[in-house]
């Protein structure tokens, strides 16, 4: 039966809102206030009922607490008035908004024109750049995390996925700090990486992209199609009238977080760059105005995660967010980026074949990452880098310049198949042309199944070093190594259940090739996980 009052009294129940696996919403009146005002109060409990468990999830969400009453100071965020714990329950009490969520909009009158969606878009990326400056990423935007404030139709972001996230504590079997067992997120409108527990600011942006996708057809973004070989969603845009938003939303929902927008700030800047006077109007879809905007940050040459950024002023990297996320180190908004609409397709980075389903199974596992082996330590092929070796083919007549690369230690402890198998050479990569050299290379942290990349720097050793260090921002966990390098040429990266390999070749198809050969070699169930391309 639904307890009557809450908070020592204060608080008394009108009604339940809704519930969930970790608590339950209840709509309550204040009677401590002389107009006792209706208010929202969310009620969690965390999974175990371990006493460290609950001490651990006591103090994260004291910290939580915190931070959503920092947010509260946004107009378009719920204001946190209390939290307290009662009976060994954790509650939070915030401003109820009077409105009807995206999904109730929807129901109600249909699927949306392109200029409601445009301005909803546009205010809804206010709030994102807001939290974006908080270090902050909400993790779970789907229409019902969105409500039209019956006021003024303004958008109010609710329900950040971080408190959740703490009442998943659980312990590890390992004895290590204890984790949250869950990741948060809506299947339909969660990114891939987030699913693998790695989330980026973008990936607010693609959940908020298809949210509006689903908004403009009313159809759920899980029941389209998507293509086989880039994994892109395929939805009928063709019958939007608002070409630009089309292309600026097939933009922000790449399947690699790397290709999309970077932050809330870069997307709205595209989205209101055809608009004059910053109206909604009909625009020529065919060729967009140049942008410009404020530089943020950007990386140093040769990161995996900016390999053409242009140069700006560096900014202090932005610290773990809260709730286990963390944003890019270095994102950037370009200060001349003119494109149109398919531009948006050709100026991201080269195609990488990633199978996102793969991820998510993967990521499903447990937090930590994957379970896999070391399978190409040995892998002796031209362009890869092995321990201690820079390999050759004597048939090819060119060996790939040195340029001062430093091998890489001997593996601690290195876990080998249980039928070794000796790996062939495979055809060496192109001949540089003369007017360049570019290489490029991918590291593997074998601890976490997280890899980086980089492409088009001057050396061997820059590629190498540059690979590591994208890796280790995502797999923070000191055993990142380069597993290939690549010259004026193209490398990939395979996974399996038991199993992984990369590869190089002249393009990509050769790369996945190569890849997936050194993962089978060792298991079964590979899968191109990541491809990449030098300029030239």
């Amino acid at each position: 039966m639904t307890k009557q009052t809450i908070g020592s009294g204060r608080y008394q129940v009108l009604r339940e809102l809704g519930s969930g696996g970790f608590g339950v919403t209840y709509l309550v009146k204040d009677s401590y206030m002389p107009s006792q005002p209706i208010r929202v109060a969310k009620q969690l409990r965390p999974l175990e009922d371990q006493s460290e468990i609950y001490r651990l999830v006591q103090e994260r969400f004291q910290r939580e607490a915190v931070l959503l009453e920092e947010l509260g100071s946004n107009p378009q965020i719920p204001s946190l008035y209390a939290y307290f714990e009662e009976e060994g329950k954790f509650y939070l009490v915030q401003e109820y908004i009077e409105g009807q969520t995206l999904e109730a909009l929807l129901k109600n009158e249909g699927p949306q024109s392109a200029t409601t969606v445009r301005q909803i878009l546009v205010d809804t990326l206010d709030i994102l750049e807001f939290i974006e400056t908080k270090q902050i990423i909400h993790r779970d935007i789907k229409p019902e995390n969105i409500i039209l404030r019956e006021a003024d139709k303004k958008p109010v972001l609710i329900d950040f996925g971080a408190v959740r996230e703490i009442m998943g504590t659980q312990m590890m079997s390992s004895g290590a700090t204890p984790k949250s067992s869950i990741v948060i997120g809506t299947p339909g409108f969660m990114p891939p990486e987030q699913a693998s527990g790695r989330p980026v600011f973008s990936s607010d942006l693609y959940a908020l992209a298809l949210t509006m996708v689903y908004l403009l057809t009313g159809v759920m973004p899980q029941d389209f199609q998507h293509d086989p070989i880039t994994g892109e969603l395929t939805w009928p845009s063709q019958n939007i009238a608002d070409q630009h938003l089309v292309a600026v939303l097939n933009f922000a929902i790449k399947p690699n977080p790397k290709e999309r927008f970077m932050t809330a700030k870069a997307m709205r800047a595209a989205l209101t760059a055809a608009m004059p006077n910053n109206q909604a109007t009909e625009v020529v879809p065919e060729i967009l105005p140049t942008i410009v905007a404020s530089t943020i940050a950007t990386a140093p040459v040769g990161t995996g995660s900016n390999a053409n950024a242009p140069a700006g002023t560096p900014v202090t990297p932005p610290t773990e967010i809260s709730g286990g996320g963390q944003a890019p180190p270095n994102y950037h908004v370009a200060e001349e980026l003119s494109f149109s609409g398919a531009d948006l397709q050709q100026n991201s980075p080269k195609k990488r074949g990633a199978p996102w389903g793969l991820l998510l199974g993967l990521g499903l596992l447990g937090v930590g990452g994957y379970q896999l082996y070391q399978v190409v330590q040995q892998r002796q092929i031209a362009g890869e880098v092995q321990p201690g070796v820079t390999p050759s083919n004597p048939d090819s007549g060119t060996t790939p310049p040195d340029n001062g690369a430093s091998p890489n230690p001997d593996p601690v402890n290195p876990t080998t198949p249980t039928t070794p198998v000796t790996p062939t050479t495979p055809d060496p990569v192109v001949t540089p042309p003369t007017d360049g050299v570019f290489f490029g290379a991918i590291a593997f942290s074998e601890a976490t199944g997280e890899w980086g990349y980089v492409i088009d720097v001057p050396t061997q050793a820059e590629a190498e070093q540059a690979a590591v260090e994208d890796c280790e921002f995502f797999a923070e966990s000191g055993d990142c190594q380069a597993l290939v390098w690549f010259r004026n040429g193209c490398g990939a990266i395979a996974m399996g259940p038991e199993a992984y390999g990369s590869g190089w070749g002249a393009d990509i198809e050769s790369a996945e090739a190569a890849a997936l050969d050194v993962c089978s070699d060792f298991g079964s169930g590979c899968e191109v996980v990541d491809s990449i391309c030098t300029s030239q």
